[in-house]
């Protein structure tokens, strides 16, 4: 059985005449009624008692007639839906965000796409003063990003909206020493050999917050190289610092580290979030993704 002859007993049950059915069906009247004849054959029953008057539904016929009448209406439907969503113009999220952040789009990403599948989000990585130039220059509408106070000092005409609390941790190798500990000092932290992500800006902020009140912490490599820094950490040859947040989406941290939280007030408690241009309002598709983004981190974190 094809989707062809359901749409054939369908149109001969509504005109009556295998004649009038070939002519709305743009096909030959023979060509229908072979079609009859293999579909009764296939399911071993009657569908028609055909006459020179033309062709009646038996009992049997109109049970699966209507059942075809079902079917062909459902693809009909089908055939609608998709043309429509075919000829809606693609919509392009321009959402970066930072390495650390990029992992919380995708969950939402996917289920929104499923209700708006003309949507693309091409998952722009950046760092905070790319984000920071991409807006200003009308490339992206929205940073994904760690809001902080001395990130956005000097951005008056940025505006921000936090979605999700975190905090800084020390990320050490569970064969470390270190990895027994709930949380560090800033004065036993000092003695600890690091290795930064050579564009989180957030680290390089905290460093220097803790350089102007105590002394520079022991640096031992900054480097773009995410795969030589984590052999670093794994190697228990140093330590880095990430985000509460990053921790618990990753489960390579959860497998390789421990996670230790930094006793600093002012760094213990951070949002992740997302910042915009003040004067200019946003897509209402990327409102609408941002919303659902929202509601997904609250559920998965709180």
């Amino acid at each position: 059985m094809n989707l062809e002859q359901m749409e054939c007993i369908v149109e001969i049950a509504k005109t009556g005449s295998l004649s009038k059915a070939a002519n709305h069906l743009n096909v030959t009247r023979s060509a229908v009624s072979q079609s009859i004849t293999n579909l009764e054959t296939e399911l071993g029953i009657k569908l028609f008692v055909r006459s020179h008057a033309g062709a009646i539904p038996t009992p049997d016929g109109e049970v699966i007639i209507e059942k075809a009448r079902i079917i062909t209406q459902q693809v009909e439907g089908i055939k609608a839906e998709a043309a429509q969503r075919a000829a809606a113009p693609l919509q392009v999220l321009r959402i970066a965000s930072t390495p650390e952040q990029l992992a919380l789009l995708t969950d939402t990403y996917i289920s929104f796409k499923e209700d708006y599948p003309n949507t693309h989000l091409p998952f722009m990585e950046s760092s905070v003063e790319q984000i920071f130039d991409d807006l200003e220059h009308d490339r992206v509408d929205v940073g994904l990003m760690i809001l902080h106070d001395r990130l956005l000092k000097d951005k008056p005409h940025l505006q921000t909206k936090p979605l999700v609390k975190t905090k800084l941790m020390l990320s050490v190798s569970k064969t470390s020493p270190l990895a027994a500990l709930t949380s560090i000092s800033i004065e036993d932290l000092l003695n600890v050999p690091l290795v930064f992500y050579k564009d989180d800006i957030l680290t390089k902020l905290f460093a220097d917050d803790v350089a102007e009140n105590y002394r520079p912490l022991n640096v031992m490599l900054t480097s773009d190289n995410i795969g030589a820094l984590r052999v670093m950490l794994v190697k228990n040859y140093a330590a880095s610092i990430t985000t509460e947040l990053t921790f618990q989406r990753h489960p390579n941290y959860t497998e390789n580290y421990a996670c230790i939280e930094i006793d600093y007030p002012g760094w213990n408690e951070l949002h992740v979030g997302w910042v915009s241009m003040k004067d200019k309002n946003l897509p209402e598709r990327t409102a609408l993704f941002l919303e659902r983004l929202e509601q997904d981190l609250k559920a998965y974190y709180q």
